[in-house]
């Protein structure tokens, strides 16, 4: 069973969606996806036992490959590196606790709420166990690159504020304002608004990239992804000044693309 162990871990939560969507068990659905998301994690376990760590082998862990179009270099390929073995793990314990939490408190379209968790732990899983991608690779080639770029004339401390800069600007002084507020709303009410959630933690996602020094300029585009997470924010403004605040955003948008110029 071991070298299936990539494809259970993939197909095990597309297959719990699949029966939690398609058949009428809407009463039971959050037992049933709780039950698949819990085996999940089981075999994640399992996997994590075999897992060797020590490998200097460029073949990953529990690799698979079948041929599907030989003609076209066509195949299914999945295995587990080290590190993007730890991630999937990390996504499959995060979407069992949520699939645990939504069943302890219930929801109201049960069949859509643990079909998505369950596809999106089947989807999350797959693309870490897409075999032939070493995720430090990536990590170690930025780095040697910038070492041998900018940073001859721009050091890290300088990157650690410009690049917070950056995106403030690109954000706009709404989104700020509206960060401020929502981290001064009470504890209870930054664990239960899924506004603030997903405000957090995107920002939280930001000052990580900002600290790992891995982004080097450019972060108004490169962090636009998290920045996107950060806007819904401007839901908390207090209604009266929202038009103000609408017209400063677009009075800084237009100063920005008119006025300023980099190198970059």
């Amino acid at each position: 069973m071991t070298d299936w162990l990539a494809t259970i871990l993939i197909f095990l939560p597309l297959a719990g969606a699949i029966l939690v969507c398609a058949i009428p068990i809407g009463r039971i659905a959050g037992s049933v996806a709780l039950l698949f998301a819990l085996a999940e994690v089981g075999f994640w376990i399992t996997a994590l036992a075999r897992m060797d760590f020590d490998s200097s082998s460029v073949t990953p862990n529990f690799d698979q490959q079948v041929t599907w179009f030989s003609d076209l270099d066509v195949s299914y390929h999945v295995g587990f590196y080290a590190f993007s073995f730890w991630l999937a793990g990390l996504a499959v314990v995060v979407m069992a606790a949520s699939i645990a939490y939504g069943f302890w408190v219930g929801r109201e379209r049960p069949r859509a709420y643990f079909g998505l968790m369950l596809f999106l732990t089947s989807a999350v899983v797959g693309v870490f166990a897409w075999a032939g991608f070493w995720w430090l690779d990536g990590y170690h080639l930025v780095v040697e690159r910038y070492y041998q770029g900018v940073a001859l004339v721009r050091p890290y401390s300088y990157w650690v504020w410009a690049d917070l800069a950056a995106v403030v600007v690109a954000l706009g002084p709404a989104v700020v304002a509206a960060v401020r507020r929502g981290l001064g709303s009470p504890r209870r009410a930054l664990l239960t608004d899924p506004v603030l959630l997903l405000g957090l933690a995107a920002l939280a996602a930001i000052l990580f990239a900002d600290v790992s020094g891995l982004s080097k300029a450019e972060t108004e585009r490169i962090w636009l992804p998290f920045g996107v997470w950060l806007l819904p924010m401007t839901a908390l403004l207090p209604r009266p000044g929202r038009r103000w605040w609408l017209a400063a955003q677009a009075a800084t948008a237009l100063a920005v693309n008119h006025l300023l110029l980099t190198g970059w």
